[in-house]
């Protein structure tokens, strides 16, 4: 049974719903790039690692993972090296009011 982990999100610090501004996700050597853009609802854009990209990755071991949105094309990065260039373009700008951004599953560690 796979599980998602949650790399990095943003949340408001708006009540009652503390809406999610962005949240980066990795499942089974699949990212996802959830986010709410300045119109419309929630968006999603999701990437499969190549089996040839993600054989570097290994249980237990630390990875730098970076997405990079330029204009609304999104790239990923991992540990530095550039493994697609807009891979998905994002429906509108992403939505920022502002907010706490966390590393990890959690805001406690």
């Amino acid at each position: 049974m796979s599980t998602y982990r949650t790399i990095i999100s943003k949340d408001e610090h708006t009540p009652p719903d503390y809406a999610n501004v962005f949240q980066l996700v990795i499942q089974d050597y699949n990212l996802t790039f959830f986010y709410r853009p300045t119109a419309g609802n929630a968006s999603v854009a999701s990437y499969t690692l190549l089996q040839s990209q993600s054989e570097k990755l290994q249980a237990d071991e630390w990875h730098l993972i970076t997405v990079a949105v330029i204009n609304k094309g999104l790239s990923y990065y991992i540990d530095g090296e550039l493994m697609n260039t807009n891979v998905a373009t994002l429906t509108g700008p992403i939505f920022d009011s502002g907010g706490g951004v966390r590393i990890g599953q959690k805001y406690g560690g």
